[in-house]
């Protein structure tokens, strides 16, 4: 019988997993490797869950899954996404956009930037034209056809859910390798896809290591539980934001119309100095 695992592309198996320096620079070169690009990755700094806005700034936080500082003078952002839509591919281009401009201290030269990608592994189709398992977007010149220039921000787009279209051979690039490792159901088929390979081999210990870990189980499981009942009081969050809306806009009218105080009160449950500063307001 297969042993059911957490799948690496959930969001705390993805961390738990990549943050390890070795597995992490064998991903990466796999994916330049890929992408026909002839830069090695030989070490890396690895922070996860980082802070992009301090709270000195009265600004949206970002918070990334793995940044990485490479000795290939780049800072690359590594996201997992289970869905990754309009909402999402915003978010990713906030962030990717944040991490190249915060690199700079206060009066620092530009000439020393460094060049800031983000890889997004993801599932579906994110536009109609981005039917590749590897996508990428960043500046285009729109008057030399569409042909992307070598900028210093770009996006990659990994899609997960094409891996099932992979067929195995031994044409089969040590990226595809990785993509079906991450894809796999159970730990038997990690097994058989690590098998002969000593990074893959030791990801696998790693997971085995993670499912069999009570602590790290519970952590998991709590941060599940506080992501789903979040996810609930936002909900009621804006339920409740949104009746508080429509009875200020109720009494709004209201006063238009010149109905008593205690009446625009008993109807939208507003106090009456919340009335009065309404119709200051106005």
């Amino acid at each position: 019988m297969k042993k059911a695992i957490y799948p690496i592309t959930d969001d705390i198996c993805f961390k738990y997993l990549f943050r390890n320096k070795k597995i992490l620079t064998d991903l990466l070169n796999s994916f330049y490797e890929y992408i026909h690009e002839t830069k090695k990755v030989l070490d890396l700094r690895v922070s996860t869950n980082k802070e992009i806005i301090g709270s000195n700034r009265r600004r949206k936080v970002f918070y990334g899954d793995i940044l990485v500082y490479l000795n290939t003078d780049e800072i690359a952002s590594i996201e997992m996404y289970n869905r990754f839509g309009d909402r999402e591919y915003k978010k990713s281009l906030a962030y990717l956009t944040r991490i190249y401009s915060d690199q700079f201290e206060e009066g620092e030269d530009y000439s020393k930037a460094r060049r800031a990608i983000s890889i997004n592994f993801i599932n579906g189709n994110y536009q109609p034209h981005n039917f590749f398992l590897v996508n990428t977007y960043g500046f285009v010149n729109e008057f030399n056809y569409g042909s992307k220039e070598n900028g210093e921000i770009k996006m990659y787009t990994v899609r997960l859910d094409l891996v099932k279209y992979i067929v195995y051979n031994g044409n089969e690039t040590r990226f595809e390798r990785w993509l079906r490792f991450m894809k796999a159901g159970s730990l038997e088929e990690m097994e058989k896809i690590a098998e002969g390979d000593e990074i893959m081999e030791q990801a696998l210990r790693y997971m085995e290591k993670f499912l069999n870990d009570e602590k790290i189980r519970e952590q998991y499981d709590m941060a599940n539980d506080a992501l789903y009942y979040a996810k609930m009081d936002g909900i009621e969050q804006g339920k409740a934001e949104g009746i508080e809306q429509r009875n200020v806009e109720i009494a709004k009218i209201m006063l238009k119309e010149k109905a008593p105080l205690v009446d625009i009160s008993k109807y939208t449950g507003l106090t009456e100095k919340e009335i009065l500063e309404l119709k200051e307001e106005s």
